[in-house]
């Protein structure tokens, strides 16, 4: 993800240098790894120069079958604030990846891996009207439109039951755990930093 966002943030680095700045030895094997990720070549991606941030941005939920780059849609953080007020009562399931540091260590291509794939879990059990959003670097909220924390925990029970399962990325396969909250903000007055304090509270709750 990282590389991704330098490819077309500074356009003037050629594609090796970005590669080797990432730990890729050459242009080849870079762009192998890329598009397992991103479903195209470094080249094509920086010539569309679609790089969508997740943070402040959300990425809805896609359908199946269909390609990661082809379903991410932007919406201004304003929007955002919008649906959180639309939906007061509803329950927020967060989570956090457990020990993404170690992950990192073994390759920036790798602890971007980590963080997709958690995404893909949580989308993957959201309903068609759930949002998925990240709030920090590994971190992120799923937003349901329910006021049922039954729903909310099937949510966070399904997003937990893929614990332990693996991964691949450079040649290995690695275990990804995650650690899941549940929260729900009431009052009819939602503010922004209030927000964002309560959903990072419910993460570490998670941890206890």
């Amino acid at each position: 993800m990282k590389a991704a966002n330098m490819l077309v943030s500074q356009p003037e680095r050629s594609i090796l240098e970005v590669a080797l700045e990432y730990g890729y030895s050459t242009h080849e094997s870079f762009t192998r790894a890329f598009k397992q990720v991103w479903n195209c070549k470094p080249s094509e991606f920086r010539q569309k120069g679609r790089f969508f941030e997740l943070f402040p941005r959300y990425i809805t939920p896609w359908e199946k079958g269909s390609e990661y780059m082809e379903t991410c849609k932007n919406v201004d953080i304003s929007e955002l604030y919008d649906l959180f007020t639309k939906r007061k009562n509803c329950y927020f399931v967060c989570c956090d990846i457990k020990s993404l540091i170690p992950i990192n260590e073994i390759s920036h291509h790798a602890g971007d891996l980590a963080i997709l794939e958690s995404m893909k879990r949580m989308e993957n059990v959201a309903g068609a009207e759930d949002v998925v959003f990240r709030i920090g670097g590994d971190e992120f909220a799923l937003l349901t439109a329910s006021e049922d924390i039954q729903y909310a925990q099937s949510i966070a029970e399904q997003i937990t039951s893929k614990n332990g399962t693996a991964f691949s990325a450079e040649g290995r396969e690695i275990p990804l755990n995650l650690h899941v909250g549940i929260v729900k903000m009431n009052g009819s007055n939602i503010r922004y930093n209030e927000l964002f304090t309560e959903l990072h509270h419910s993460i570490e709750e998670s941890k206890n």
